[in-house]
């Protein structure tokens, strides 16, 4: 009942008046109209499903704030036709049962998949007539719930596989009156008893218990525990055969109703065997106390023969040290020897070049003379690496360090190495940054390392031969690369080729180079580093070496 009061229309007809009148009460019904239709709005809005609005013909006429997030925006949709939207199987299948709500004036359920960004979705959509040729689908995303009741049928499977194929007769009965329910193949061959004998039937009444307290004691530790792990019992067949038998139960629900899972595993023979063993561990205990007995004596032979063998190991042990010795003393000696070799061939070879027509004492040719000079050379370093060899192994190799700016001590060695390399056609590119960083290293050694290094390419190849050289830093260490484009190897090669090993004498690479190579590895390592070679499979070879930061 709506109130006026006079003088609100105070001065006017009365005619006037009620047209006032029904304005204002239409405006007030238009206004709970509008906050009806509001409430409307923002309780479809609330609801986490898509609710769409579709005409008979399957044209969309509105939907809610979930199905405009989905779909992008309203604009995008409304007034659009299903198979503008949805694929073409889609399209029909909903467009049928929109017909069917139209026709039925039922509510009607479908489902149907879409692909999403998201991958392959599923969705349930229920239509319900909401007017004169028009319908609400509220469309649910029950992907969850699909891939839910997959893996649960899955789970199905799996266990009605293992059900059925387990070896261990497996058995489902009722917790309260304990009435079979299921059985696998393996209890049916255990029992005797076929299926449709056991089913419908208790373990009291086809007398498999056969102390029937054996339940009771099983249920207890049930509530106790939860579970039950292979509890032995006994086990009445068919047949009348008793078996013992590992019984593991636990209860599990179907329906809302409490079971029992119960997997039996005969262990018959396994006990008859267990008797058998210790009967027989019985005799063999007797056989042990023999055998302690002639153990003893073993025991007392084996400690004299094992004081005789480390006896004649610090023998051989001290013939080693014997021999060191006298490889030593042999290859110091021998050094002193070559080194006066060297001096009386190098001067017969001077007076030799000074007086080339001049008949001498000894009539030697200049070829000769070389070739004895290289060989002596050749011997002089072999001893040399020998001696460092045996001093390396002795004790470790000692270094003079100091602070070295690498890539200006490079530049020095390339530079003293010219020489070398110009009597051998060869050439050095040098790639080195300007501004390597510093190292704590033995100017020397590393000296020798490289001289060893570029030596060895030398001796494998022909004049002729190119070098480069460059240098990396790289997780606290800094990596350099000597690489020449002579004839490569294998990389078995290349793994060996730094160990300490003896050339055959026919070989290209003499036994010295084998060792300065060898003491090359010696070196870079008593730095904290390491060396190796890496083959390519083309042509030529690379040489790297790492050294500590400081």
């Amino acid at each position: 009942m709506i109130i006026y009061q006079d003088n609100l229309f105070a001065g006017r007809s009365k005619g006037h008046r009620v047209d006032e009148i029904v304005k204002v009460q239409e405006q007030q019904v238009i206004n709970r109209l509008q906050a009806t239709e509001s409430q409307y709005q923002a309780v479809l809005n609330a609801i986490p499903d898509s609710i769409f609005r579709l005409t008979r013909d399957g044209n969309f006429l509105s939907l809610n704030r979930e199905a405009a997030d989905m779909v992008g925006s309203e604009e995008t949709l409304i007034g659009k036709n299903l198979r503008n939207v949805l694929p073409t199987d889609v399209a029909t299948m909903i467009a049928g049962i929109v017909l069917k709500t139209l026709d039925t004036g039922n509510l009607q359920v479908c489902e149907y998949q879409l692909s999403t960004p998201l991958g392959m979705r599923d969705y349930e959509a229920r239509l319900v007539v909401s007017g004169v040729d028009e319908v609400v689908a509220i469309v649910r995303d029950i992907t969850e719930r699909k891939q839910t009741e997959i893996t649960l049928h899955n789970l199905a499977q799996k266990f009605s596989t293992a059900f059925n194929c387990s070896p261990d007769p497996i058995s489902i009965s009722t917790l309260k009156e304990g009435r079979y329910i299921e059985v696998n193949d393996s209890f049916v061959k255990l029992s005797g008893y076929a299926r449709d004998e056991v089913i419908e039937r208790t373990a009291f009444e086809l007398n498999i218990w056969v102390n029937k307290s054996d339940r009771t004691k099983l249920l207890h530790e049930l509530q106790t525990q939860g579970v039950v792990r292979n509890t032995e019992t006994l086990f009445r067949c068919k047949s009348g055969k008793i078996l013992t038998v590992q019984v593991s139960a636990e209860v599990i629900e179907l329906d809302g109703i409490p079971h029992l899972l119960v997997i039996t595993h005969d262990v018959t023979e396994h006990k008859q065997t267990e008797i058998k063993l210790l009967q027989t561990a019985q005799k063999q205990a007797q056989l042990y106390e023999k055998l302690a007995d002639l153990n003893a004596n073993l025991e007392h032979q084996v400690e004299e023969r094992t004081a005789q063998l480390q006896q004649k190991i610090a023998e051989l042990a001290q013939m080693q040290r014997v021999k060191d010795v006298v490889l030593h003393t042999v290859a110091h000696d021998l050094r002193t020897f070559v080194i006066g070799n060297l001096m009386v061939l190098e001067n017969m070879g001077e007076k030799s070049s000074l007086a080339p027509n001049t008949q001498s004492l000894i009539s030697v040719p200049r070829s000769i003379l070389d070739r004895m000079i290289q060989a002596n050379n050749r011997q002089l370093a072999m001893l040399d690496s020998l001696l460092d060899i045996h001093s390396c192994q002795e004790q470790r190799l000692n270094l003079n360090q100091e602070l070295v700016p690498f890539g200006e001590f490079l530049e020095q060695i390339i530079t003293k190495l010219q020489p070398i390399l110009s009597e051998n056609q060869s050439t050095i590119t040098n790639l080195l940054p300007p501004d390597l960083p510093l190292v704590m290293a033995d100017k020397t050694r590393l000296e020798k390392v490289l001289l060893n290094l570029l030596t060895y390419s030398l001796q494998h190849n022909p004049p002729g031969l190119n070098f480069t050289i460059n240098a990396i830093v790289e997780d606290g260490m800094i990596r350099t690369y000597i690489q020449d484009n002579g004839v490569t190897m294998s990389k078995a090669e290349c793994d060996r080729l730094f160990d300490l090993q003896i050339r055959d004498p026919q070989a290209p690479c003499s036994t010295a180079i084998c060792l300065k190579m060898y003491l090359c590895k010696q070196i870079i390592q008593a730095h904290g580093g390491q060396i190796g070679a890496t083959h390519h499979p083309q042509q030529g070879l690379t040489f790297w070496f790492t050294l500590p930061l400081q």
